[in-house]
């Protein structure tokens, strides 16, 4: 369990959540499988509407700057 995880200079400036986002990618091998609700509970948060569209904006942004697809 504790494996390193990469981490890149480019995440550096990131937003909180968006660096949280790409450092659980990274931590589970570049995919997630899941909804919205599901990375909720996997971060910590409530599966709350506005945590919910929170992280959608975050993932809507880390793909719009390529760091995702």
């Amino acid at each position: 369990m504790n494996e390193p995880i990469t981490f890149y200079r480019e995440w550096l400036p990131l937003d909180k959540k968006e660096f949280r986002i790409l450092a659980m990618l990274a931590e589970q091998g570049g995919s997630f499988s899941g909804n919205y609700s599901d990375i909720c509970r996997y971060l910590g948060v409530t599966p709350q509407n506005n945590n919910r569209q929170t992280l959608r904006a975050a993932v809507e942004s880390l793909a719009a700057a390529g760091f995702i697809s």
